[in-house]
Order: C-alpha cells, then sequence, then structure tokens
C-alpha cells in the first residue's frame, strides 16, 4: 500500500495501517470507518504491539457496513444530518468512548464521589 509505506518514510513507525484507514475516512468519510488502536485491541482485530492488517481492516470494514444496512436508511441519514458527521464518524465516537476513556478516572477527576451500597 503506497500510503502506508509513505508514512514508514516519516517515522510513524508501527501505526501506519491506522494512520492510512485515519486519512481514507478523512477523504471519504461515508465510505471508510475510522478504527485506532485500542478499539482494533478490543475488537481482537489486532493484539498489543502488533500492526492492524490491511485484511483486518477490510473485513472490519465490511462487517461494520454489513451491520449497518440492518437498520433503516432514512434514520441513518437523519441521524447524520442531526450531528452533522457521518454515522462511520458517530460509531468511531461511540467505539472510542467504550474503548478507550477510563470514565470512572474522569468521574474522579471531576471530583465526583460515588457511595455503592450494592
Amino acid at each position: 500500500m503506497e500510503i502506508n509505506e509513505k508514512l514508514k518514510e516519516l517515522g510513524i513507525k508501527e501505526n501506519e495501517p491506522v494512520g492510512v484507514a485515519k486519512l481514507l475516512h478523512i477523504f471519504a468519510p461515508y465510505y471508510f470507518p475510522l478504527i485506532d488502536n485500542r478499539i482494533a485491541e478490543t475488537t481482537g482485530l489486532k493484539q498489543r504491539g502488533e500492526s492492524l492488517t490491511v485484511d483486518k481492516y477490510i473485513k472490519w470494514m465490511e462487517g461494520l457496513k454489513n451491520w449497518i444496512r440492518s437498520y433503516n436508511e432514512e434514520k441513518i441519514k437523519s441521524i447524520e444530518n442531526q450531528y452533522s458527521k457521518s454515522i462511520l464518524k458517530l460509531i468511531d465516537e461511540g467505539f472510542y468512548v467504550m474503548c478507550s476513556v477510563n470514565l470512572s478516572l474522569r468521574i474522579k477527576l471531576m471530583g465526583l464521589k460515588i457511595r455503592w451500597n450494592g
């Protein structure tokens, strides 16, 4: 993949496939889904310290698009218009929160204390 090789020349190291996926999404946000290392690790597309492969990204893209197709197209367009983002970007943001953000730490940093008696 030519873009992947150029990113290697720039010294991005082992993150080239994720970088390529992000560039592709920028150029075609309604076609190429985003992915990052945490999402790839959480979904089992790669192991920590490994690179995401092109084959696994394509499998991810196909699976995600098939899942999206099971929903009403008009509803998806309505959601995209409401948030001014592609459904793929909105899904990425949801996955980011689920896979990357330590929500309990953020709550603690806000100074909120919760007592649990369960």
